[in-house]
């Protein structure tokens, strides 16, 4: 899943996958191939001790590539890979970071001055790639089993990125994570009449990784900082209807979901995702706080011919209020919500 800011922040998976697609395989020694275009949008207010003290903005617009490909009954090799194409953190109202005299916080964005100008912050790259394992111990397909069920089980690797989202190099700010990850993941579904339940869960491990952390001008501001990205829990549950379905392969799902996503605390450069920090932080590592998530969605899994289907949704979430740097007790507001939308088109070898 998941990972551009958006996914940096939240992981939120579009319903991309009903629950033919979560559990299914191609035969044996037969591939699949897609390619899905995903659009982002999570915005919200910034909240001090209950006072209103900005708003925020992230963008994301992103294509996937994948591809499965079996190589016995009921296990499959796969590869996906993640272009993002914009990535964008931006601030449409701020006021500015001051001094906490307190000395309670670092510092206090409560009755301060607005912030002129406010800043935007835009991202480009490849993400990684994912290399992994599928398989089904028992599985709908296979009439001779008799099950009446279909159990999947993934495990899967993605190499590091060289120029994540929170580095500049060459003037030019990166996108994504940057430390190599691990996912692992499993999925139950059935046929029901017309309607096929199902349910899967998700766990994803993003490592430590080292890098040289640069200003808004590319010049170096510390040297060897080793960032850290969070553990990723996403479960999810839901239904597809089968509104028609053709002997010759052809098929319209309608698939309606629901989902929950907890994310743990990672270590990131101070100055990024709040509009202004203080110098003594600024492009300093600070802990960014776990964060809670959940959402609901809607897609069309429309299959035009046997060995072609078009996929169509989205989803709607909202995000536990959480704080953004730990130096900072700015916090999300209770108002952000999660948007994404996509579609994509697959070639199945059937």
């Amino acid at each position: 899943m998941p990972l551009g800011m958006l996914p940096l922040l939240f992981a939120f998976v579009a319903p991309e996958a009903g629950a033919a697609q979560m559990t299914d395989l191609p035969p044996r020694l037969r591939g699949d191939a897609g390619i899905t275009y995903r659009f982002g949008r999570l915005s919200g207010g910034l909240v001090e001790d209950g006072t209103r003290v900005g708003s925020r903005l992230l963008e994301t617009h992103e294509v996937l590539y994948g591809g499965v490909f079996s190589v016995g009954p009921g296990i499959g090799v796969f590869a996906e890979a993640e272009q993002v194409a914009l990535e964008r953190v931006s601030f449409p109202s701020a006021n500015r970071m001051a001094y906490d005299p307190s000395g309670v916080h670092a510092g206090t964005m409560v009755g301060t001055d607005p912030l002129e100008p406010l800043p935007m912050r835009e991202g480009s790259g490849f993400q990684g790639v994912w290399l992994g394992l599928r398989g089904t111990p028992f599985s709908e397909a296979f009439p001779r089993r008799k099950n009446r069920a279909t159990w999947m089980l993934e495990a899967a690797w993605r190499t590091a990125n060289a120029t994540p989202f929170w580095t500049v190099s060459g003037g030019s700010r990166g996108a994504g994570e940057g430390g190599n990850a691990w996912r692992v993941a499993t999925a139950f579904s059935t046929r029901k009449g017309a309607g096929e339940p199902y349910m899967g869960a998700s766990w994803t491990h993003t490592g430590p990784f080292t890098t040289n952390l640069q200003d808004a001008a590319g010049a170096v501001t510390a040297e060897g900082v080793e960032l850290d990205g969070p553990d990723v829990l996403d479960i999810r549950s839901g239904i597809e209807f089968v509104a028609g379905e053709k002997a010759d392969g052809r098929r319209l799902g309608i698939d309606l979901g629901i989902g929950v996503t907890y994310r743990t605390w990672e270590v990131i450069p101070s100055g990024i995702l709040l509009p202004e920090t203080l110098a003594l932080t600024r492009s300093t590592p600070v802990t960014g706080a776990e964060a809670t998530s959940a959402r609901a969605g809607l897609a069309f899994h429309w299959r035009v011919l046997q060995a072609v289907q078009v996929d169509l949704g989205g989803n709607v979430g909202w995000v536990v209020p959480h704080a953004i740097e730990h130096p900072y007790p700015v916090l999300t507001g209770s108002d952000t919500l999660d948007l994404q939308v996509f579609a994509g088109l697959k070639a199945r070898g059937r």
